[in-house]
């Protein structure tokens, strides 16, 4: 589990980068990500497809505005739950839109958890 979060904090971290201070698009700096997952994919090692969907997950939360994701610790904190959120899914073969409802869900679990306070209820 902890090679699965480090692959996910570095995929998460190379997107955010990409699209906060290199000044591509969001969705380019995702597909950066998703060419490097597709190449993973492909890759003789044994766990290739799950760092490859894991890859995707951390691109698509690298993608969020700063607003949501402001620091080092708000990217650390969201790459921990997405990667939990992962590994408490059952399946990932079949179903169009599970990384995306991985990364929204660690994106929203980390904004109430920093915002939560501020929230007005």
């Amino acid at each position: 589990m902890f090679t699965l979060f480090v692959v996910h904090l570095l995929g998460l971290s190379l997107t955010f980068y990409l699209f906060h201070n290199v000044g591509y698009s969001s969705v380019m700096a995702s597909s950066i990500v998703l060419i490097i997952a597709g190449v993973v994919e492909h890759l003789s090692i044994s766990n290739a497809g799950e760092i490859s969907t894991i890859l995707v997950i951390s691109s698509f939360v690298g993608m969020s505005s700063q607003n949501i994701l402001s620091s080092i610790k708000t990217l650390v904190v969201a790459s921990f739950i997405a990667t939990i959120v992962y590994k408490f899914s059952n399946d990932y073969s079949g179903f169009g839109g599970a990384s995306g409802t991985n990364a929204f869900i660690a994106v929203c679990i980390t904004y109430l958890i920093f915002n939560f306070s501020k929230l007005k209820v």
